[in-house]
């Protein structure tokens, strides 16, 4: 088996994950010890796209617990996303969408868990409702020739950053789902992941040319280039104190970079 995706909820009492055989796992972050197993989460295959081709994606793709910590959203190389009510002792599932045709890369969510935006194999990236009168409904979509591997929301949720197989990345409108600006981010692989820094100031991108950067957000610039991995940089975090960024290659290394003083008001 391969494990897809990882999260941590909230208040950090387990480590959610999805993994290849269709299964959604929940352990103890301290003994490792089985919490528990979401059986048949999403079917098995589907056809995504990863650095040198095109290739088999099975089962759950992608996890994120709410902020509330009482459900969990799941993507799958079937192309659904699937809300679930979990706890220790039972895990239901609450609803299912499905408009996507491609496996669902990642998976963004709101402060207030009112919505959530999932990226996918397709060229698009559908705006989610989880709550308000029409809970698990597309409210918008985002289109682009890509496959899109990754979206986030600006921590004050105007804008949502995406990247994919297109080499760039775009910053989104929120409210009326327009590109607002389009960067070169890279000029011979794809883009992997992103993650922006709590205030908004700047964000980190991984990609598969190997490379990890550190961007303004305002000016869409790159400030920071680290070379380290030997193979595609698979996800990127920025440390809460953004002080440290944490990127993880396919070659299986963890690097830990040091936020250069100042960063954040770039």
């Amino acid at each position: 088996m391969t494990c897809n995706a990882i999260a941590f909820p909230p208040d950090g009492t387990s480590i959610l994950s999805g993994w290849s055989d269709g299964k959604v796992r929940s352990f103890g972050p301290q003994s490792g010890n089985l919490k528990y197993v979401i059986n048949d989460a999403h079917r098995l295959t589907g056809m995504g796209n990863a650095s040198g081709g095109t290739v088999q994606i099975n089962g759950v793709t992608a996890v994120t617990p709410t902020n509330d910590g009482r459900r969990l959203l799941t993507g799958g190389a079937d192309g659904k996303v699937r809300v679930w009510a979990v706890s220790k002792a039972q895990q239901v599932m609450v609803a299912s969408m499905q408009e996507h045709k491609g496996p669902i890369f990642s998976i963004a969510i709101r402060a207030n868990d009112s919505e959530c935006v999932s990226a996918s194999a397709d060229g698009s990236c559908i705006v989610w409702a989880l709550a308000g009168l029409t809970p698990y409904t597309r409210v918008g979509v985002l289109f682009a020739p890509q496959f899109f591997k990754c979206a986030v929301y600006l921590p004050d949720e105007s804008q949502i950053l995406t990247c994919g197989t297109d080499r760039k990345v775009t910053y989104w409108d929120s409210t009326d789902f327009s590109q607002i600006r389009v960067v070169d981010a890279s000029e011979e692989a794809e883009m992997t992941s992103l993650h922006i820094s709590g205030d908004g100031t700047f964000f980190a991108s991984g990609s598969a040319d190997r490379r990890v950067k550190l961007w303004s957000y305002d000016e869409g610039v790159a400030y920071c280039v680290g070379n380290a991995h030997s193979s595609a940089v698979a996800a990127i975090k920025i440390s809460p104190d953004e002080q440290t960024v944490v990127s993880v290659g396919r070659e299986g290394g963890i690097n830990i970079w040091r936020v250069p003083e100042g960063m954040g008001a770039a």
